[in-house]
């Protein structure tokens, strides 16, 4: 009988820690059609705003947070179609994901450094986010690539 509780709760243990990596998805698209075609921007894990140029796409969601990160390659961005959701904000107001376990997520966005002064940066507002998440988006104009993140405000 003691060996059964035993068994039970050790099937529990293992089942709850298997099932917390399908929280977190993470997809590729080669381009913003590719984007469109898949239905990720009605699902609301990449913004409208994404430049028909993208590509090189990759995005991350946690399911149970909602907090996500999003990487983009761009040849043009119209900085105007922004304006009406993103407007631009200082570092000192800035909260980086929390854990982005991404290889592809920039170092340079995890925590404040010297490289950072390459990127503008952008806090986003967006009807598709969860009230109690931030949205920012980080463009580096020299290597053409933007990052986009959702976030808990709080550091």
């Amino acid at each position: 009988m003691r060996l059964s509780r035993l068994y039970i709760a050790m099937m529990a243990l293992v089942l709850t820690f298997s099932c917390d990596p399908l929280d977190v998805q993470e997809k590729s698209y080669a381009s913003r059609d590719a984007v469109v075609h898949d239905g990720a921007i009605n699902r609301g894990w990449i913004p409208s705003w994404i430049p028909a140029s993208a590509r090189n796409i990759r995005e991350r969601h946690n399911l149970d947070t909602n907090a996500s990160e999003l990487a983009f390659e761009y040849e043009v961005f119209d900085m105007a179609q922004l304006e009406p959701v993103c407007r631009p904000i200082d570092t000192s107001v800035l909260a980086f994901p929390r854990n982005p376990s991404s290889s592809w997520w920039p170092s340079e966005l995890r925590e404040l450094s010297a490289t950072i002064k390459r990127f503008s940066f952008f806090i986003c507002s967006d009807h598709v986010i969860a009230s109690r998440l931030t949205a920012y988006l980080a463009i580096d104009r020299q290597q053409k690539s933007g990052y986009f993140w959702r976030t808990r405000g709080d550091r």
